[in-house]
């Protein structure tokens, strides 16, 4: 799955999910060894 990262007006990092069409922001980060996953404001959880 594709996204998009990037910092919106309020310099908070936001998430793009161009298939589902969804625009979020990222309530927190944390490092699991050598990847890093960003949690949603929806609650889903992202490994990059």
């Amino acid at each position: 799955m594709k996204v998009i990262l990037r910092n919106n007006a309020a310099g908070n990092l936001e998430v793009y999910v161009a298939k589902k069409d969804l625009e979020e922001e990222v309530v927190s980060q944390k490092i699991d060894g050598d990847i890093k996953v960003l949690t949603l404001t929806n609650g889903w959880e992202l490994s990059i």
